[in-house]
């Protein structure tokens, strides 16, 4: 299990890991009834090459209630989006302390 951080203090999404392969893959979905959130799943990978390591990070989700997802998921990916950014510029932060 893993919890990611409300958004804006809101919104807890709690997933639980599909698959997890330390240094490649993580894959999680969804496990909780936030608001909003009909469905939410995310994939992390990370490959090596030649410029040093790249990290690809997708989700995935349907906001509910259904009759209005059309309104709240372009806000919805913008959010996510954020707090995604910040993440993993957290991450590779905190790689480069244990490179150094």
């Amino acid at each position: 299990m893993c919890v990611g951080k409300a958004l804006f203090g809101l919104i807890g999404i709690e997933t639980r890991y599909l698959t997890f392969e330390e240094g490649e893959i993580a894959a999680v979905e969804m496990v909780n009834h936030p608001p909003f959130f009909a469905r939410f799943a995310a994939s992390i990978r990370h490959e090596n090459n030649d410029r040093g390591s790249t990290t690809i990070y997708k989700f995935r989700f349907a906001a509910r209630p259904h009759m209005v997802s059309w309104l709240l998921e372009p806000f919805m990916v913008y959010i996510l989006r954020i707090e995604t950014k910040k993440r993993l510029e957290a991450l590779a932060a905190y790689l480069e302390t244990r490179i150094s």
